[in-house]
């Protein structure tokens, strides 16, 4: 079933009180049928006069929660053990420098 969209304008001032009244009153119906209504106000833009809306559905269907499945954790293995990765040192200087003596200069 297609959700149902009923909107109940008022033309005049006067009017608005029968407009929401009549809102409320589908709503109602709406609601003794079964349906999910929600009731909604909006504003024309012409004039700012009140457009009140009644927005009814189908409820929705709980799931059944002894069906669903749960997803399998992976679980570690006990056998490997995790190593601490050690600092590439790539492109580093160390090793291929050598320290200089005070007062001594290679030539």
């Amino acid at each position: 079933m297609q959700p149902i969209s009923e909107a109940f304008p008022a033309l005049d001032w006067e009017e608005l009180d029968l407009a929401l009244s009549a809102r409320d009153q589908k709503a109602a119906q709406f609601e003794a049928q079964g349906l999910v209504c929600t009731c909604r106000t909006l504003y024309r833009i012409t004039d700012g006069m009140p457009v009140y809306v009644v927005d009814a559905a189908k409820p929705e269907p709980e799931p059944d929660l002894r069906n669903v499945r749960r997803e399998a954790r992976p679980r570690r293995s006990s056998s490997k053990r995790h190593q601490p990765s050690t600092p590439r040192k790539d492109n580093t200087l160390e090793g291929k420098l050598k320290p200089k003596a005070l007062g001594y200069e290679e030539t």
